[in-house]
């Protein structure tokens, strides 16, 4: 692949990267994507210090309610998702319990 057809594949999904991220700011959880975006560094590292996973967990419990939120997924699904991802997961959910309570964690 030529350095054109990079750049221009690049900015296709640039732009459709862009649509989707609309998609998740707007979709049905919003308020918990706002919610978990302000937890501090320290907060998440405070789960199981020492642990360089906390952050790797973080990331992952953000991509699955970005997801769901785009998709409008269920709450249920949301919260299986969530437990899947192990008991750091639950714990990042339930420093905001705003989030907690929607997900069914408090």
């Amino acid at each position: 692949m030529g350095d054109s057809s990079r750049v221009a594949a690049f900015r296709r999904m640039t732009r459709t990267r862009m649509g989707e991220i609309d998609d998740e700011l707007n979709g049905l959880y919003k308020n918990e994507l706002k919610a978990l975006s302000g937890l501090s560094r320290d907060q998440i590292e405070r789960i199981t210090p020492g642990n360089r996973t906390d952050l790797k967990t973080y990331l992952k419990l953000m991509a699955v309610v970005k997801e769901a939120s785009r998709r409008n997924v269920e709450q249920a699904e949301v919260r299986k998702q969530i437990q899947e991802l192990g008991k750091t997961a639950v714990e990042l959910v339930k420093l905001v319990p705003s989030v907690a309570k929607k997900f069914g964690f408090l």
